[in-house]
């Protein structure tokens, strides 16, 4: 039984990280014409989503779950959702340039949550 939805979480995993990618390499492909900062902010949110989806799979079946990548797929997906929002927003061009900005640092820190223990002892032991 167990097996089975594992089974059935990976088939959703490759659906999701699927999606995504195309979503992202559509988003980008249309920023690189426009430079508009709301496809920036769907492409980057959209690429670390498929990103997390394949590392998780990477994981499942090939290491049979050696790493944990549960923080980096839902910090991902809900630091990408939240400035997905926050790009609907509007606002001045300053705006947008803050929020890309404060999205692409956001979004270099996520290898950090891959591993939660170790930052945590990190954080805590100062260094």
């Amino acid at each position: 039984m167990f097996k089975a939805a594992t089974q059935i979480t990976d088939i959703l995993l490759v659906i999701q990280a699927t999606i995504t990618l195309f979503i992202s390499l559509r988003a980008f492909s249309l920023y690189a014409r426009t430079k508009d900062g709301t496809l920036f902010t769907l492409g980057l949110s959209m690429g670390v989503i498929a990103l997390g989806g394949m590392i998780g799979l990477i994981s499942d079946i090939f290491l049979h779950g050696a790493f944990n990548t549960f923080w980096f797929r839902y910090i991902g997906q809900t630091v990408g959702y939240l400035f997905i929002f926050l790009s609907t927003l509007g606002g001045s061009e300053r705006y947008r340039r803050g929020l890309k900005r404060w999205h692409v640092i956001a979004t270099g820190h996520y290898p950090m949550l891959s591993t939660p223990d170790e930052l945590a002892r990190i954080i805590l032991d100062g260094g």
